[in-house]
């Protein structure tokens, strides 16, 4: 995270944490500390995977963990591809519903049917 300034919005600090008014300010300051401690070469590797399917460095993973935070994985190319189908189709759905409120009965079936052949093309990619 060298020079970097992440996007503090959604951190939030721990309940047993003291109160701090300025509590995403104080994440941002400029790191001076340091603490050093031993590992056997497993746990090592234990967090190094940990911290990269979180998308961040150790030294970022194991702070923010030993501060009660709970990283997140960072979502693969495929979990990303599915998530924006998955709301594509949300989305489709929800046309739909406000499509029969409407009572637009030719609307409903041209996007029915434009729904259900997006996915039939992405079940025929996973076969």
């Amino acid at each position: 995270m060298s020079g970097q300034i992440k996007n503090l919005t959604h951190i939030r600090p721990p309940d047993f944490l003291p109160k701090v008014a300025n509590f995403k300010k104080m994440m941002i300051m400029k790191k001076t500390k340091k603490i050093e401690f031993r590992l056997t070469l497993t746990e090592l590797k234990i967090i190094q995977n940990k911290a990269s399917k979180c998308g961040c460095s150790i030294s970022e993973f194991v702070r923010e963990t030993s501060l009660g935070y709970e990283p997140k994985n960072k979502l693969t190319t495929d979990e990303i591809a599915v998530f924006n189908i998955l709301t594509t189709y949300a989305n489709n759905f929800k046309n739909l519903s406000n499509l029969f409120k409407l009572g637009d009965t030719t609307g409903v079936k041209e996007l029915c049917v434009a729904t259900v052949q997006e996915i039939r093309f992405h079940l025929n990619k996973l076969r």
